[in-house]
């Protein structure tokens, strides 16, 4: 087998390759109830809802289900829960650290009995997001209800919500260096981890027992584009900034 400019290839052959990088939902988008990255409790079953596929279901008091989320920008979002059940249910909606501690709760809505286990309705609550890369944590409060979806859509950009960001960080656009400095209230251990649009950690590093943060990145490896880098600290609060790489 030869290439384009005539040079003989090798032969190879063709291997499995497992990721095991974590991947990250968009918000603004719609999340599959089954599409979560860890679960206690929860079983599965198809659903005759519109698009078919599956349902959380058989749920209990105290279940959970974890998503990886990328939450585009600061604001002010529409959340539509697709459930169906013969009685109420509710469920908190909790943000969580690299540890799963749970950071804080977003908010906690009760969906009213539909009449049936697929008879399906669209229940629509709003919530403010800030920006970043979170793991959020769906906690079963009342329970038995099936679960088809979430839909997040972006009702109004909030540019005046803070995120306290204690980071700063340059050049930003960066041509191949990358520096973050900032001052913390106390000394912890941080975690700084660079991801792409995929949500692909590409880079990371962890600093152990300081109050100050004066860190480097070599990113010159990496591909144009725009990435995510998040700092989480010891006491379980994480910050996000969206970097560009311009080279």
């Amino acid at each position: 087998m030869k290439s384009a400019d005539g040079l003989t290839l090798q032969a190879f052959t063709l291997e499995d390759v497992l990721n095991t990088l974590p991947d990250f939902h968009n918000i603004p988008g719609k999340i599959e109830a089954e599409d979560y990255s860890f679960q206690s409790g929860v079983e599965l079953e198809n659903t005759t809802d519109v698009g078919g596929g599956q349902n959380i279901g058989y749920l209990d008091v105290n279940d959970y289900l974890d998503y990886n989320v990328f939450v585009a920008v600061n604001g002010i979002y529409q959340i539509e829960y697709r459930t169906a059940s013969q009685q109420a249910g509710a469920l908190d909606l909790q943000i969580l650290d690299s540890l799963d501690n749970v950071i804080s709760t977003v908010h906690s809505p009760s969906f009213s009995a539909t009449g049936g286990w697929q008879n399906w309705a669209t229940n629509t609550f709003n919530v403010q997001l800030l920006e970043g890369l979170y793991k959020i944590r769906l906690k079963i409060t009342q329970a038995p209800f099936n679960m088809n979806w979430m839909d997040f859509s972006l009702m109004s950009n909030t540019k005046e919500i803070k995120n306290d960001n204690p980071i700063r960080m340059f050049p930003n656009p960066s041509r191949g260096r990358l520096k973050l400095e900032g001052n913390l209230d106390n000394t912890q251990n941080v975690r700084i981890a660079i991801y792409n649009t995929l949500g692909q950690q590409v880079l990371s590093k962890t600093v152990e027992n300081t109050a100050q943060i004066q860190e480097q990145f070599d990113v010159s490896h990496l591909p144009n584009g725009h990435y995510i880098v998040t700092t989480t600290l010891g006491n379980g609060k994480q910050f996000s900034k969206q970097l560009v790489i311009m080279k």
